[in-house]
């Protein structure tokens, strides 16, 4: 385990702030893959994630997520917009009017087949600026959807699922796990069952990876997010310093819950 890189703390409002429509539209896929969420690495299998991945068909249409200002638009070939130059191919940039307390965000989109807005162009949310493609360092085409927290660069990255509107009859499930003296801990499985299958595991999510550019968001502090749930009844199971931990969440529609897994002291 490794001591979480520095960031610098934000006085922002907790809680809620989904207010980021969704990246693609209401008749294609709006969920981010289950498999490799922000802050991991696909069990080892991908490079680390600074945002979440929308797959659909080449060319489907990405839209404006907020009313906002293009920064960005053009191929990564010269200037590096992630960690190196060609890995995200194609990409769009827009800063959001909208903040969060005195700070702006900024909203990426990597590996498009079409790019719609120039740089300096202001958009309207909903609006379409581009297509769905494999640009760049991509496996199938698919959308990279970023988020960037108070400056725009590869390594103020937030978890992308905390900021974007909940789909109808879905939410969320954000926390942190700890040992039992409060130090996070990294790339840690949690398992998920659904109350009707309490013997079946649902799903499984791991927390972040500890590394430079991935870190909990600043109005909620989690270490995990588990995106996209129905609404519903969960029970989350994980062992630290060798006690299994259990917990029982409701997940209202359209909202996101916290929860803490943390063995008590001895």
């Amino acid at each position: 385990m490794l001591p979480r890189p520095t960031r610098q703390s934000y006085n922002v409002p907790a809680g809620r702030h989904d207010w980021l429509l969704r990246p693609t539209g209401e008749k294609d896929w709006q969920s981010g893959s289950v498999f490799y969420p922000y802050g991991t690495d696909g069990r080892g299998q991908y490079l680390l994630h600074h945002g979440m991945d929308i797959v659909n068909p080449m060319g489907t249409p990405v839209l404006a997520v907020a009313d906002g200002e293009i920064i960005f638009a053009g191929s990564d070939d010269t200037q590096a917009i992630g960690p190196q130059t060609h890995f995200y191919g194609n990409v769009i940039i827009l800063k959001p009017d909208r903040t969060l307390g005195d700070y702006p965000i900024f909203c990426l989109y990597g590996h498009l087949s079409r790019i719609d807005v120039t740089a300096g162009q202001r958009v309207q949310a909903g609006q379409v600026i581009g297509a769905v493609g494999m640009s760049g360092i991509a496996m199938g085409p698919h959308l990279h959807f970023e988020v960037r927290f108070a400056q725009n660069d590869y390594y103020h990255s937030v978890n992308p699922e905390l900021w974007i509107v909940p789909l109808p009859g879905l939410g969320n499930i954000a926390g942190r796990v700890l040992d039992r003296q409060g130090r996070e801990l990294e790339n840690h499985p949690i398992a998920v069952y659904r109350i009707q299958q309490p013997d079946k595991v649902w799903r499984e999510a791991f927390t972040y990876i500890q590394a430079e550019g991935i870190g909990p968001d600043p109005a909620w502090g989690e270490n995990f997010v588990i995106g996209d749930v129905w609404a519903g009844t969960y029970i989350l199971k994980t062992k630290v310093d060798g006690q299994w931990l259990s917990a029982t969440v409701t997940v209202p529609d359209g909202e996101t819950v916290f929860v803490v897994l943390q063995p008590a002291s001895p």
